[in-house]
């Protein structure tokens, strides 16, 4: 967690001043679906995500990251149960303002800067697969 701030801090910015920056398994800088990204997630997925912050944050959180960690697969070998927790008492340590404000950042697009970064990516992550990636 904090590879959108150094997105944000790029994108608002640039790069100038930065010397290296490193975002890995990060959210994509630009997940709506649109015409020129394809590959992006629908709309709607946004607003059902918005909708299940609201409702209970913390039974998100707990299904956000299950699904994060590919816990069907991973769980018990690349992953601990105590893992997936730890995070979900990072993201419920957030305020509720803040946790519903975040969705809607999911949907802006990032100015391409080019800079001293680079991103990684595993193939196989179930939440933010690599093709959704413009």
């Amino acid at each position: 967690m904090g590879g959108g701030e150094v997105t944000r801090y790029l994108g608002k910015y640039g790069s100038k001043g930065v010397s290296k920056a490193v975002i890995i398994s990060g959210v994509p800088p630009y997940l709506l679906k649109t015409a020129d990204n394809p590959e992006g997630v629908d709309g709607g997925v946004f607003a059902g995500i918005e909708k299940a912050v609201a409702a209970d944050r913390y039974a998100f959180f707990t299904e956000f990251f299950k699904n994060f960690y590919n816990t069907d697969v991973f769980l018990g070998k690349r992953v601990s149960e105590q893992v997936v927790q730890a995070s979900v008492n990072v993201a419920a340590s957030a305020s509720a303002i803040a946790s519903l404000a975040c969705v809607p950042t999911w949907q802006r697009r990032l100015p391409r800067e080019p800079g001293p970064y680079r991103c990684a990516h595993a193939g196989d992550s179930g939440r933010l697969p690599i093709a959704s990636f413009p």
